[in-house]
């Protein structure tokens, strides 16, 4: 009898060790500026940044729980917008908010962001996978645009939280820089 106790204790604190907390990304989007064309002559351009994903969980960091849920902090929206008026500044936009009159209306759309393991025999691999929309108006001429960006790893034991926000931020990072080097998009 005691060895069944024992055992089930045993069991129940190894499952209690596969539990992985959830866990709340700070979006910090990091764009090479340098690589940019230096087009924007001081054209007004009005940004607005939206996260329109349609739930707010990015992903599960596997585990033997469902509770370990990958969500993004309220201001990933914010944080995009800076990183993206910043890049957009290095190409010579003058960037003034959503709202104010402008030469140039853009718009960005965070419409996926997804963040999936895959158990394997001795690995796990974790793809992160991006997807922004993007419009940009003048006058009555309309132009848009879809960047995407995927990423995959493979970690021995699961990613750490360092770990996560370092691929999401990376996926985030490439389809943004993508955005603003499309030299169509903002072409007017």
């Amino acid at each position: 009898m005691l060895e069944r106790v024992l055992s089930a204790l045993g069991g129940m604190l190894l499952l209690a060790g596969c539990a992985l907390s959830p866990q709340v990304i700070s979006v910090q989007p990091a764009l090479d500026t340098a690589a940019l064309p230096q087009d924007g002559a001081s054209t007004t351009l009005a940004l607005a940044v939206a996260d329109i994903r349609t739930n707010a969980i990015v992903g599960y960091r596997g585990g033997v729980y469902d509770t370990a849920t990958i969500t993004l902090t309220k201001e990933t929206s914010a944080q995009m917008q800076a990183g993206l008026a910043k890049a957009l500044a290095a190409r010579g936009f003058k960037i003034v908010a959503a709202g104010t009159p402008a030469t140039v209306n853009l718009v960005v759309e965070l419409a996926e962001l997804a963040y999936k393991v895959t158990q394997g025999q001795v690995t796990r691999t974790v793809e992160v996978t991006s997807v922004l929309r993007a419009r940009s108006q003048a006058g009555d001429v309309t132009r848009g645009g879809e960047y995407r960006d995927t990423r995959t790893q493979e970690f021995v034991k699961p990613p750490s939280d360092s770990d996560n926000e370092a691929l999401i931020n990376e996926v985030l990072s490439a389809a943004l820089q993508r955005l603003v080097a499309d030299a169509d998009l903002l072409k007017y």
